[in-house]
C-alpha cells in the first residue's frame, strides 16, 4: 500500500453545515414509515450516508430548519436508515410562524444513512455536528475576508485600569483604561497618538511581557514614532478617559491627519468548492463578473471506474476516460493517495504507490496507479474503502456565476487580508475615489 494518505490543502475553510441543498429529490412528504406522500407543498430529499457526512454510528448532531414562514403547524421528518432501507429512528418537526426549527439526534446501530422531507419554501435547511443549533451557514466552503481600519485601538474593547510592570492590569484608578492585546508586526514602525499615560507593554507570542524592551515607550505619553522588536507579537496600552475618545495606533510613521475610529469586520464568501492551485494555475474570484473561475478539477476514485489489470506488468492498473479535459502542457496533478510520477507512455517503469498521466495522443485521459494488490477485484475494493483524490490542471477552465457579498470597509485606509490556512494569499483590489 502507498505511504500515503496524506491531505491536500485548499484554499477555503469547510462550513459546518453538511446538508447539501443541491442534491436530488421528489415531491413528497416523508412516512414515519418511510414511504413518500403525495404533497405537493413537500420535497423529499434523496438517501444520505452518514459517512459522507462525516458521521458515525454514537455520534451527535442536529438538525436545523431556519426562518420557517408557515403560518399553521406543518410536520417536517428526518429518518434514519439501516442499509436495507429499515427506519431506525423517525423525527417529526412542527412549525409556526418565523420559528426556528432543531432537532438534536445520536446515531443509533446499523444506521448507514439518513433522509430529509421539507416544505418546498423551507430555504435554509442545516445539520451540524454536535448538540447545539447554530446560526445557518450555507453547505460548501467558505473564505474570510476580513477588512481593519488604520487605527488598531479598539475603545469599546478595554479593561478599567492601568498595566503593571509584569504586564498585568491593575483596576486601582478608574479613570485609565488598558486595551487588549493588539496583535503587530515586528520590526515594523508604528505610531500613537497622545495617551495621556506611561503605561506600554510589549509580550511574545505567548502573551509574556518583553521586559527589555519597555524603556522606548513607557515614559513617553505624547505622540511619537516606534518601532518595534524582533520577537513583538502583542502590545497592550493605558489610555487617560480624556483621551480615549482620540487615542489611535497605525501602522507607519506618518502623523494621522483625522482620527479614524476602530473598525475590524470579517465577511464570509461561500463557495461550492474550495479554490486550488497546482503549479502556476489556480482557481479564483472574479468579483467585477461575479463568478468562480476553476482551473483545477478534482476526481475522487472509489472503485466504481472501469479499471483494468495490465496482463503484461504485476501490481499496474489503469482506466479510460477518467481525466477530462486536461491540458497536456502541464505535467503534473496532485493527490492524497499516490506520489504523482509524471506522464508515461509505457507501463514498464511503474512503481508501487504512484500513479501517473498517460502521454499517448487519444489516450489523455488515462490514468494509471501502481499498488501491491493481486487481483482486479482487490484493486476495486480498496478504492471503495480508502477512496482516492486527484486533482490536475483543465485545459479550458470551467466558470460558474456567484452571488459576492459586499464588503465593507471604512473611512481612511484598510488593510484587507484572506483569513484561510493558506496565506499569503494574493489580492487585487479595484476601487473608486470620492473626488
Amino acid at each position: 500500500n502507498p505511504d500515503y494518505p496524506q491531505e491536500i490543502v485548499s484554499c477555503g475553510d469547510r462550513t459546518k453545515n453538511l446538508f447539501d441543498k443541491n442534491i436530488n429529490y421528489v415531491s413528497g412528504n416523508l412516512q414515519d414509515n418511510g414511504d413518500v406522500s403525495t404533497n405537493a407543498n413537500y420535497i423529499t430529499y434523496d438517501y444520505i450516508n452518514i459517512s459522507d457526512l462525516g458521521l458515525k454510528i454514537g455520534d451527535e448532531f442536529t438538525y436545523s430548519i431556519l426562518n420557517v414562514y408557515e403560518t399553521s403547524n406543518t410536520s417536517r421528518r428526518l429518518l434514519l436508515y439501516s442499509n436495507s432501507n429499515e427506519v431506525t429512528g423517525a423525527y417529526t418537526f412542527s412549525s409556526s410562524t418565523f420559528e426556528t426549527l432543531s432537532q438534536t439526534i445520536t446515531i443509533p446501530n446499523n444506521t448507514t444513512k439518513i433522509r430529509i422531507s421539507a416544505r418546498i419554501t423551507d430555504k435554509d435547511i442545516q445539520i451540524e455536528k454536535g448538540n447545539t443549533a447554530t446560526p445557518y451557514e450555507p453547505y460548501g466552503y467558505k473564505i474570510p475576508v476580513n477588512v481593519r481600519s488604520e487605527n488598531l485601538f479598539d475603545k469599546n474593547n478595554v479593561s478599567v485600569g492601568y498595566i503593571n510592570p509584569s504586564g498585568g492590569l491593575n483596576p486601582a484608578y478608574s479613570e485609565y483604561k488598558t486595551s487588549n492585546y493588539i496583535k503587530i508586526k515586528p520590526n515594523t514602525v508604528y505610531y500613537k497618538t497622545d495617551s495621556g499615560s506611561t503605561r506600554f507593554k510589549y509580550f511574545d507570542e505567548n502573551f509574556n511581557v518583553i521586559s527589555d524592551k519597555q524603556s522606548d515607550l513607557d515614559n513617553a505619553t505624547s505622540k511619537q514614532s516606534f518601532e518595534t522588536p524582533a520577537d513583538v507579537r502583542f502590545l497592550r496600552i493605558t489610555v487617560h478617559d480624556n483621551y480615549l475618545n482620540t487615542f489611535q495606533i497605525v501602522e507607519g510613521s506618518t502623523t494621522p491627519t483625522k482620527y479614524i475610529p476602530y473598525y475590524n469586520k470579517t465577511t464570509n464568501i461561500y463557495l461550492n468548492k474550495p479554490l486550488r492551485k497546482i503549479d502556476g494555475y489556480s482557481d479564483y474570484i472574479d468579483f467585477i463578473n461575479g463568478k468562480v473561475v476553476r482551473n483545477i478539477n478534482e476526481i475522487i476514485l472509489n472503485g466504481s471506474e472501469a479499471w483494468q489489470k495490465n496482463s503484461s506488468f504485476a501490481n499496474v492498473y489503469f482506466a479510460e476516460n477518467i481525466v477530462s479535459n486536461r491540458n497536456t502542457t502541464v505535467s503534473n496533478l496532485m493527490s492524497n493517495s499516490f506520489i504523482y510520477g509524471g506522464i508515461i507512455t509505457t507501463s514498464r517503469n511503474v512503481e508501487k504507490g504512484k500513479c501517473y498521466l498517460w502521454g499517448n495522443v487519444g489516450y489523455e485521459g488515462r490514468i494509471v496507479i501502481g499498488i501491491e494488490k493481486e487481483t482486479l477485484n482487490d484493486l476495486i475494493t480498496w478504492l471503495s474503502n480508502n477512496n482516492a483524490t486527484v486533482d490536475y490542471v483543465l485545459s479550458t477552465p470551467t466558470e460558474e456565476t456567484i452571488t459576492l457579498p459586499n464588503i465593507p470597509t471604512t473611512d481612511g485606509n484598510n488593510t484587507l487580508n484572506i483569513e484561510t490556512e493558506i496565506t499569503p494569499s494574493q489580492v487585487y483590489i479595484k476601487y473608486k475615489s470620492n473626488t
